[in-house]
């Protein structure tokens, strides 16, 4: 979530869901009072990558 508050710029961060995958986790997070969608996959070593908004997908 500390990824995403920076990526963001938004402390507001809370977690929606989150689904397993084969080495890493998918999560869904809500940002700001709206809780906008976003995700990132995380990894055992508490690494983060592909933080980005899914309100252009088809999610709001």
């Amino acid at each position: 979530m500390t990824a995403v508050a920076q990526a963001t710029g938004n402390s507001q961060v809370r977690v929606l869901s989150s689904e397993a995958r084969e080495a890493n986790i998918r999560v869904i997070v809500g940002v700001g009072p709206d809780a906008a969608p976003w995700q990132c996959i995380t990894y055992g070593d508490g690494t983060t990558e592909g933080i980005m908004s899914l309100t252009d997908e088809g999610f709001l």
